[in-house]
Formats: C-alpha cells, sequence, structure tokens
C-alpha cells in the first residue's frame, strides 16, 4: 500500500473558501486527474461535516489506491452528468462542485455558465491531460476554432487560452497542481497567501443584514397574532431580501378574493427580478406553498424546461412542509416520464379535507394559455419568448422571476419591454421586488476579479481574442455555439471519466507572459480613421425605434423574416450613405431600398410579418427622403401584367359608386403592390389613413375588422 501525504494547503484553501463562503479552483495537470477528483470531494465533505465516502484519512495521509476509491466515489454521491451541448439544463441549479474535462471542447459560454452553478465554499475542478509544458496549453487547438477558419484564413491565433492560464496564476482561490497532487510552480503566488487553519471559522457568524433577517423571523414566531404557518415560511428564507420578498408575495395574496369581480378583471403581477444566485427560484416556490395556504387551489408554473424548475418545486415542497402537511398522508409528487427530465417534479397534488389543491408545470407555449389556473408562475421569464410569456398572463393573479445578469436570460428585454408595460397599464396591478444578497456566493469573489469571461460577454471576448485576419477592435459577429463533444460533471452530477493511461512526466515548466502578444481590443483613437460609405446599425425592429432611425437618414436594406426566439422581434438593418467621393453613384442606396421595398411588399401576406401592425408595416414601406428621388415607372405593358380589360371596367364601376367593394376585393393585392412600389407615383394622392387601409387589406390580406382593430377606427369609417 502506497501512502501519500497531502499539501496542508491544499486542505486550507477547502476550508477557507468554506469560511468566506467562495469558490476554490483546482487544476490538475494529467491523465490521472480523475482519480484526485473523489479526494478533493472527500476533502470537501469533512469541511462541512457533510462526509459521504469511508473514513480514509488518518495521521494526515490518505490511501491512495485502497477500494480503488474513485468507483467509490461515483457510488456514493449523487452527481448530474452533464454534455457541454446541454449546460443549459442545469441553469438556476446549484452544486456543491463543478468538475470540467475535455478543455479543448469548451468555450468561455460553457466555462462560466458551469462556474456559475457552485455554491460559496464549493470547488470548480479543471482537468487537463498530461503536457510537458503548459505552455502546450495556450497553443491548444480547441474544437471552436473550426468556426473560425475561412478559405483564405486557415491559421487562428488562439489569445483566450494564454490570457485565462496567466489569469489562474494570480487566482487566490486556485491551485494548478499535477495528478499526483504536486503544486506546479505556476501557483507560487497563490501559496504565499494560504495559511492552514485547524478549524472553519467563522461558519455561524452573522452580517448586519443575517440578524435583521433572525429578529425578523423569531418576531413573527413569537407574534400572537401572526399566522405561525405563514412564519414558518419565512424562517426558511437565507437571506433578508428573501424573506422581504417573500412578505411581498404574501402582501399580494391577502387581496386574493374569488367572489370579489371587480378583482377578477384586473390582473395582479408580482415581478422579481435579480442576478443570479439570490434566491429568486427558492423564493416563487415559498411563495407558491403560501399561496396554496391561502386557498388558492390550482397553480400553474412553467419556465423554459421542467429541469429549470427543480429548485422552485423542491421549495415548494419545503413550504408545504413547513406549513403542517407531509408527503404521501397529505400530498403526492408526481415525476416527469421524460427520460431527458428524469426525476424532475412535474406536479404536486395536494388534499386537504374535501378540497383539492394542484401545482402544475405546464410548457411555455402562446398556445397553452392556463385559462384555468388561479396563479400562473413564471421562472425565468426573460429566457421565454417574450411573446409566450404576454400570450400566457391571461391569469388574473401571476407571478415571475427573471434573472437580469446571468446565462439563464439578459431580462433586458423582459424588464424594458414587459414589465414597463405593466406599468403603464391601467387595468393591472404590478409590484416589483428585487434580490441583491447573493446566497449562492459571497461577493466579490477572487475569481470574478481575475478571470476576463465574468465581465463581459465570453463568447464577444473569445471572438475577440482569435485573430483571423481581423482588426481586434472589431467584434462582426456575435453568435451561439454548443460543441457536441466535451463533457461536465457535477457533485451531485454524473460522467464517464477519462481513461486511466500510465503516468506521464509530472511538474510541467510554468508558462510565462508573451510579450509579443498584441492586445486583446485596442481603442479606436489608437486606430487611423479609415475611409467610410456608410453607417449601419442592426436591432430588434419596433415602431419607434424605425421612426427615429429613419428620421436619422437611415433606410431599412434587410429584415428577418422569423422573429427572435426571445423578444419575437424581427431583426433588421438599416443603413445610411456618408458623401464620399468615390462612392459608385449617388442613389446606391435608393437602389438598394427599391429592391428591398419590393421584396418585402410580397412578404407581407407572410405568417410572421402577417402580424406586425399596419401603421408598422406602412413605416416600413415608406421612406419620403428616397422616395422623391425616384420617378413613377407605370406604362400600359405594366398595367396589362396586373389587370385584365374586365379588371379595369369593375375598378371604373366602383370608382363611380356602381358597384360593391366586395366586387373588387380581389383586386386590392396587385393594386397594392403596384401602389406601394412607386409605380403610379410614390405614395401621392392617398391619405396616411387611406394608405394603412389599403396595405393592411391588400398585402398583409387582413380583413377589415382587423385592420380596423390595428387603426383604432370603426369598420364603418
Amino acid at each position: 500500500t502506497k501512502w501519500k501525504k497531502l499539501d496542508p494547503r491544499l486542505k486550507a484553501i477547502i476550508e477557507n473558501g468554506i469560511r468566506d463562503h467562495h469558490r476554490s479552483m483546482f487544476v490538475i495537470v494529467g491523465d490521472k486527474g480523475r482519480d484526485q477528483v473523489p479526494i478533493l470531494h472527500h476533502l470537501l465533505s469533512k469541511a462541512v461535516v457533510k462526509a459521504r465516502l469511508r473514513k480514509k484519512q488518518k495521521s494526515g495521509k490518505l490511501d491512495v489506491n485502497e477500494d480503488n476509491p474513485f468507483e467509490l466515489f461515483v457510488c456514493a454521491t449523487e452527481i448530474r452528468w452533464c454534455y457541454y451541448s446541454e449546460t443549459h439544463k442545469i441553469l438556476g441549479n446549484t452544486f456543491g462542485a463543478c468538475v470540467l474535462q475535455d478543455f479543448e471542447a469548451l468555450t468561455p459560454n460553457t466555462l462560466a455558465r458551469t462556474i456559475e452553478t457552485v455554491e460559496g465554499g464549493g470547488l470548480v475542478v479543471l482537468l487537463l491531460h498530461s503536457m510537458d509544458s503548459l505552455r502546450q496549453l495556450a497553443t491548444m487547438s480547441m474544437d471552436v476554432h473550426a468556426r473560425y477558419r475561412t478559405e483564405s484564413h486557415q491559421d487562428v491565433v488562439g489569445r483566450f487560452n494564454e490570457r485565462f492560464l496567466l489569469s489562474l496564476a494570480n487566482c487566490r482561490r486556485c491551485l494548478v497542481l499535477d495528478d499526483k497532487f504536486n503544486v506546479l510552480p505556476l501557483s507560487e503566488s497563490t501559496l504565499a497567501t494560504i495559511k492552514p487553519t485547524s478549524t472553519v471559522a467563522n461558519l455561524d457568524g452573522l452580517s448586519a443584514s443575517g440578524r435583521q433577517l433572525k429578529e425578523l423571523q423569531e418576531s413573527m414566531l413569537t407574534d400572537p397574532e401572526s399566522d405561525q404557518r405563514f412564519a414558518r415560511l419565512v424562517g426558511l428564507c437565507r437571506t433578508l431580501d428573501q424573506a422581504r420578498a417573500l412578505l411581498a408575495f404574501l402582501d399580494l395574496l391577502s387581496d386574493y378574493n374569488k367572489s370579489n369581480a371587480q378583482q377578477q378583471q384586473q390582473m395582479r403581477v408580482a415581478a422579481l427580478t435579480a442576478s443570479r444566485g439570490r434566491g429568486k427560484s427558492a423564493a416563487l416556490g415559498l411563495a407558491i406553498a403560501a399561496a396554496v395556504g391561502k386557498g388558492v387551489a390550482n397553480v400553474c408554473v412553467t419556465s423554459p424546461g421542467p429541469e429549470n424548475i427543480a429548485t422552485l418545486m423542491q421549495f415548494a415542497v419545503k413550504g408545504l412542509q413547513a406549513m403542517g402537511w407531509e408527503q404521501h398522508t397529505d400530498f403526492t409528487i408526481v415525476e416527469s416520464s421524460d427520460p431527458d427530465s428524469a426525476k424532475c417534479i412535474v406536479k404536486i397534488c395536494l388534499r386537504v379535507q374535501q378540497h383539492r389543491y394542484t401545482i402544475a408545470y405546464l410548457a411555455p407555449s402562446a398556445n397553452s394559455k392556463p385559462d384555468s389556473a388561479e396563479l400562473l408562475c413564471i421562472d425565468e421569464a426573460a429566457a421565454i419568448p417574450l411573446a409566450t410569456v404576454r400570450a400566457m398572463m391571461g391569469s388574473n393573479l401571476c407571478f415571475l422571476s427573471s434573472t437580469v445578469n446571468g446565462y439563464e436570460g439578459t431580462g433586458r428585454s423582459l424588464s424594458l419591454k414587459l414589465i414597463s408595460q405593466l406599468r403603464q397599464d391601467a387595468s393591472s396591478q404590478l409590484k416589483e421586488i428585487t434580490l441583491d444578497e447573493s446566497i449562492r456566493q459571497a461577493h466579490p469573489e477572487p475569481q470574478q476579479g481575475t478571470d476576463p469571461f465574468f465581465e463581459a460577454s465570453p463568447w464577444t471576448l473569445q471572438r475577440a481574442g482569435q485573430r483571423c485576419s481581423r482588426h481586434a477592435s472589431h467584434v462582426k459577429r456575435v453568435s451561439q455555439v454548443q460543441p457536441t463533444s466535451g463533457r461536465v460533471s457535477h457533485p451531485g452530477e454524473r460522467d464517464s471519466g477519462q481513461d486511466s493511461r500510465p503516468d506521464e512526466p509530472t511538474g510541467p515548466p510554468e508558462p510565462t507572459g508573451n510579450q509579443d502578444l498584441p492586445p486583446l481590443l485596442s481603442a479606436l483613437t489608437e486606430r487611423r480613421p479609415e475611409p467610410l460609405h456608410y453607417l449601419a446599425v442592426s436591432f430588434g425592429l419596433t415602431h419607434d425605434l424605425t421612426r427615429f432611425w429613419k428620421r436619422a437618414g437611415f433606410a431599412p436594406l434587410y429584415l428577418r423574416q422569423t422573429p427572435n426566439a426571445i423578444t419575437g422581434e424581427h431583426s433588421a438593418v438599416l443603413l445610411r450613405h456618408l458623401a464620399t467621393n468615390d462612392a459608385p453613384h449617388p442613389d446606391w442606396l435608393l437602389d438598394y431600398f427599391v429592391d428591398f421595398r419590393r421584396r418585402l411588399i410580397y412578404l407581407l401576406a407572410g405568417d410572421s410579418l402577417r402580424r406586425l401592425p399596419v401603421a408598422f408595416a406602412l413605416e416600413l414601406v415608406r421612406h419620403r427622403q428616397l422616395q422623391a428621388r425616384r420617378p413613377p415607372v407605370l406604362n400600359s405593358a405594366r398595367v396589362e401584367q396586373s389587370f385584365s380589360a374586365y379588371d379595369l371596367r369593375r375598378l371604373s364601376d366602383y370608382a363611380a359608386a356602381q358597384a360593391d367593394h366586395y366586387l373588387i376585393t380581389d383586386l386590392l393585392c396587385p393594386l397594392a403592390r403596384l401602389y406601394f412600389a412607386g409605380d403610379l407615383g410614390e405614395m401621392g394622392g392617398l391619405t396616411v389613413t387611406q394608405q394603412a387601409i389599403l396595405l393592411g387589406c391588400g398585402l398583409q390580406m387582413k380583413s377589415a375588422d382587423s385592420v380596423a382593430a390595428d387603426l383604432s377606427m370603426p369598420v364603418s369609417q
């Protein structure tokens, strides 16, 4: 039996992380790195007095071969196994440790997304293959590099890997080890800051807000006028912000009265927003339990997927138990039968005397309006298409939560559009709740100050960092990649692990910064201005934004036919011509706009563009500044292509009031196409209202009732 004495600083960095509620990070170099994961997890478990493995430690030594510790670790630990391409399924969950392997398949987005699920005091372990020098990591060819290569530019210079590696050297919570637990020279600066501790101190220390929370919980429990069921729910809260949010939900629920018809007509919404790791899902789960206690019989819960409501349902169950109901006796839970969502709770059925209460998950869909639900709860609303959220909010009582900064969704479109609309809507009552105090990790953490992927969009940084004949100050395109290879596992999560291989030389040399490495980004003031022929903007189309940019001289040249999955808006590109001496000809922008308008006229009858408001669609096909320079092109040949002699006779009879409008309904489409293409003159002869009616009926194929509703005017007019 071989015995290996561990460096006491390994235990110290874990215990210090638990004490400060910060994550600890270990980078293990070597093909046998996976065998050290159980030992690190064992140290973590002992530090928080939650050891699940057999006792392996004696006199500061570990038996690293006995009983196959890796297999014992897999069998005795709850592990959530996950591919890199499926990391969206773990959003909103919290884990004690995260193990990342197959480094070449990692992207900055995946790295940051998985690390952010680890709680304060937990571990992040990055497994690397054996290498002679850590400099090999900086020059490693990543899977995602294949997306940067083009026919003219085959060479990709990696910049992110080297910067990431050097940032680890400056992180006070990170150690780089070999697969025999020898600390590598890269972590020398970190070792100087680690002081071994015999015990984990200050685990029960309370901050000022923590003391206020404790006082609030005790006062509610001792108040004879307080409902003790709800007092026990507040006792489950971890932060003062979370307790106040739950009380705000209770205030809204206290007004719930099914016999009040006036309140049934008014939609009441509580919007809970916060950054990641603040306990939003837990607060929402406790609020659902409180709603059941208030007599709400039918609760509908929706989120991007059933795996995203694991925390919410867990705390709903805890809340029901805290209020005095027992599982199997008073309520039962139903787990998903979908193999991809195994063990996810999708329904809770409670029976109290002769009353039945149901908490059920409903997949988000614009067609799945929960009309029978008395309470609709939307978790991670920013990750659901905004149009779907609007369509589902038909209930008179709605709780929604959203991450405003994180990988669950930016939340920006939700706050700027939906919540702002609710503020202005007189028929709705809105209560806004925010959570600022972190539960998952203490802030600020050393990792967040040293790792570049925490400060900006990780994907943007990598695209800017990889050079492929592009200026470092330009980011031409931002897109999402989900590699199919690579795995990430969380204890609790599961992974097949790396193959065991013979020992490789350990202790690779420490990398040093490349002095010739160009800057990741350069300031525009350091670049010589380049000649520009045009300015371009791209955004999700709204009526107000379109009018703003058109007044600034921009013209639409591209419109995506399918709406954005999150915002429900159509992406567009608008250009403005800049006067230059080397322009092809002065009216080149007009030619592009005329071609765009010609195509749009035929596409407005499509499923998605047909739903645009009539006034909005009219704004897209009109451009006074450009149209004034284009003469009409109508001639007899053009008329004969669109109308027969009988068609012209019907139009003549209708103009003379000798025929009903139903007689010429089939001619509205070709007539509208001629008119809006400019063949009859640029938008002359008709008022704006008449133009809107012609566009709605002739190009979007809407009924007269639908056009009248869009224009807020009676059909008879």
